[in-house]
């Protein structure tokens, strides 16, 4: 079997989509199957060829450029003739079986959808976000940063009259006509199914008639390895915040609940926001920014004794933040949003905030900084998540299966 997956990021230091892309290609190549990846590196449309049982932490050069990425406003959001060009020779020369899709609105643009329905077989999407129904990507609005669930019926108007992009019209405008492009075109109609990798993602869009017959629930797996280093239980508690620094992830929250608190801070991560969580915490000398880092680094610095909070405003797709801080023995305090509730059981594996702003976050802090003992036993707990996630190798198969039954 010969399967094309469409992931504009795919490395194992991405976040989402970009690492789930690059760990099952990886692991459908280790069982014989030919997978090839239509990406962007270095501003370019790449296609990358997953070399048959190699390791994913190997080095490997085997990405052939296409064409440059058309990084115009027009490019990038409503038609790139490259993507549609580059799809296009992809198509032409592997000839895939499958195409699995991992992210396709950006960059790709409705330009792509020519050659996805000249290709004639299944084209699956995995449903890492909710831009296929919601301009704005995680059905949030970002004037009242809260969530906002009236596109889900294809009404995309509602993004201008909301402002839910950048609390601007004009922003709103920008993506309320790029879903209307898609829905003119009949975008899709071109997916074969859409995946699910949680039971929350599988009932929203059983609410939408666009993807309501067509819906797969595989749930995501582990990814890497199934126990994580075995840190040594810390001698005093910290907090740790580990994402994006934008609007729907929270961290304005969390430097607002975490402020002032006499408390190790440990902050992973990067974004627009940076610069503002900086001057709320006012030059902390117990806060310290690290930047990006790669799994297996967080693996070695946070674990037993660590509080890592996860603010999120957004209905989460999967959370694989607070499935990996779970995984390493690490106290979660997060968001009861989207799938994380599916992860979280509250108050035995980590705390579910039910209402998300800063306050109810800063009073469950401050209890179990005032607790230590139980943030040791709920990060203990934390750790028994492995038994209730599919593992890789499962995930794979499940995947192999669905591909044999679609073929």
């Amino acid at each position: 079997m010969r399967v094309l997956f469409i992931s504009p990021r795919f490395t194992e230091n991405a976040g989402g989509d970009g690492l789930y892309a690059f760990h099952l290609a990886h692991a459908c190549a280790a069982r014989g199957v030919e997978v090839f990846v239509l990406c962007i590196r270095d501003g370019e449309f790449s296609l990358y060829e997953v070399p048959t049982g190699a390791n994913p932490n190997e080095e490997n050069s085997s990405y052939k450029s296409l064409r440059p990425v058309n990084s115009s406003v027009l490019g990038l959001n409503y038609y790139s003739r490259t993507a549609r060009r580059s799809l296009s020779d992809v198509l032409h020369l592997i000839s895939p079986d499958i195409i699995h899709i991992h992210g396709i609105h950006q960059y790709f643009t409705i330009a792509v959808l020519g050659p996805l329905r000249r290709f004639r077989g299944p084209v699956v999407m995995t449903v890492h976000d909710y831009k296929l129904l919601c301009g704005n990507a995680g059905f949030f609005s970002d004037r009242t940063n809260s969530v906002c669930l009236r596109c889900l019926r294809g009404h995309h108007i509602h993004s201008i009259m909301e402002r839910c992009k950048a609390d601007s019209r004009i922003a709103s405008l920008g993506i309320a006509v790029q879903m209307e492009l898609w829905k003119l075109a009949k975008g899709l109609d071109v997916f074969t199914a859409f995946l699910c990798g949680s039971e929350f993602v599988y009932d929203l869009l059983k609410k939408s008639d666009s993807t309501r017959s067509r819906l797969e629930f595989i749930r995501m797996p582990i990814l890497g390895k199934r126990e994580k280093t075995d840190n040594e239980r810390k001698d005093t508690i910290e907090i740790a915040y580990i994402g994006r620094m934008v609007p729907h992830k929270g961290p304005t929250i969390f430097a607002d609940a975490v402020r002032g608190l006499e408390v190790r801070k440990r902050i992973f991560g990067d974004g627009p926001q940076r610069k503002k969580i900086d001057e709320m915490l006012g030059n902390d000398p117990l806060a310290t920014f690290y930047g990006w880092v790669s799994h297996e680094a967080m693996d070695k610095e946070l674990g037993p004794g660590s509080i890592v909070v996860v603010p999120y405003l957004a209905h989460e797709t999967f959370c694989y933040v607070a499935l990996e801080a779970m995984m390493r023995g690490s106290c979660v305090v997060a968001s009861d949003r989207g799938a994380i509730p599916e992860l979280i059981k509250d108050g035995h594996n980590g705390v579910l905030i039910r209402q998300p702003n800063a306050e109810n976050f800063r009073r469950v802090l401050v209890n179990l900084l005032d607790n230590s003992d139980l943030v040791y036993r709920m990060g203990k707990n934390a750790k028994e998540i492995v038994r209730d996630v599919p593992s890789l190798d499962e995930h794979t198969s499940s995947m192999l299966r669905l591909y044999d039954r679609i073929a």
